[in-house]
């Protein structure tokens, strides 16, 4: 929805500023600001990151104990 509204400019330019940081539209920062102020949930994505690895000798994924084993007193 389109809307005019006055916002104080120093408040404008420190909002202009933050959103160029991020790298995203000054009206998608304005829409996250008022969905905290108003505790509105906000709609999130979630962003796989992979990296490679191996199991740790002694390591079964299919035996919990195994797992325990090998992490030790860590849990």
């Amino acid at each position: 929805m389109k809307t005019t509204v006055n916002i104080d400019d120093a408040l404008y330019q420190a909002a202009r500023l933050k959103a160029s940081q991020e790298g995203r539209p000054l009206a998608d920062l304005i829409d996250d600001a008022l969905r905290e102020f108003l505790h509105e949930p906000a709609h999130y994505e979630l962003k796989w990151h992979t990296v490679g690895g191996e199991l740790m000798p002694g390591a079964n994924p299919d035996d919990r104990a195994s797992l325990y084993d090998v992490m030790g007193d860590g849990l």
